[in-house]
């Protein structure tokens, strides 16, 4: 069962712990961007980003450093994602960390992906119609 609200839950428990107030408008704003992108608000989303995002993927077979670049491919980036419904997930952060310019969130991802997306995007699939789950380890710098 796919539990969407544990990582914002997660973030809110170690924002009560910091004494920082730097580091805690920065844990805020992680959980805020976690709460938007469950929800598929986009541009609730788009006010958590900085000026000019930079996404790396290391992904098994994505090569090295893969993913959108610049506030243009980031918005094509979540714009996709809703689109092909992939905002349901769990994140079980497991670590976090954060110091004056990162936070660190360290966990299991479980993804749904729906079978029509998957096709779309080339996946040999027994049925179109069903959801699939994708899950990985996954390390982000924020």
């Amino acid at each position: 069962m796919i539990d969407r609200w544990k990582a914002w839950h997660q973030v809110g428990e170690r924002i009560e712990r910091a004494s920082d107030e730097r580091h805690r408008s920065m844990l805020e704003c992680v959980r805020e961007h976690i709460i938007a992108e469950t929800e598929a608000d986009f541009d609730r989303l788009m006010r958590t980003l900085c000026a000019e995002p930079s996404f790396n993927f290391w992904v098994a077979g994505n090569g090295s450093g893969a993913g959108p670049k610049g506030l243009d491919a980031v918005h094509v980036h979540y714009r996709n994602l809703i689109r092909e419904k992939r905002y349901v997930f769990e994140i079980d952060i497991e670590r976090i960390v954060v110091d004056d310019d990162t936070v660190v969130t360290e966990g299991w991802f479980h993804q749904i992906f729906p079978g029509t997306t998957l096709l779309e995007r080339g996946a040999d699939i027994d049925d179109p119609s069903a959801a699939y789950q994708v899950t990985m380890r996954l390390l982000l710098l924020w």
